[in-house]
């Protein structure tokens, strides 16, 4: 009868093995690791490191912010009318803050849509 002890030696002398002796296959021809490299894209955008998201919804611009959204309402549409949005202005800021790369979010947790589709009722189209 094999003890407990005996049972997790070997075991542990088992997974050992299997981690530091070659990989094999069944056919008997060794095979070798393949690494996984990035693609440019992928450096490139590992490159930008610091990034910026926006989060402009009709929450904000309706002026019912709450903290961590947790306000849940259907807003009118028409409260979406920013007068004095410079988003130029946003590029440059994350720009100055050694942003590489910018997100501006679609769609939030409301659910309102920021470009225009017939597809959604609710959303820029409406406006």
């Amino acid at each position: 009868m094999i003890t407990r002890r005996r049972f997790l030696r070997a075991g542990s002398m088992f997974v050992t093995g299997a981690i530091v002796s070659p990989p094999f296959s069944l056919r008997g021809e060794a095979v070798r690791p393949q690494l996984v490299v990035p693609t440019p894209a992928q450096r490139a955008w590992q490159d930008c490191e610091v990034g910026v998201l926006y989060s402009f919804d009709l929450a904000v611009a309706a002026g019912d912010r709450a903290e961590n959204n947790s306000t849940r309402k259907t807003w009118d549409p028409g409260l979406y009318h920013p007068t004095k949005l410079d988003t130029d202005q946003w590029i440059d800021a994350a720009k100055a803050a050694g942003a590489g790369y910018a997100v501006f979010t679609a769609t939030h947790f409301n659910g309102f849509m920021q470009w225009q589709s017939d597809l959604y009722p609710y959303g820029l189209k409406q406006i």
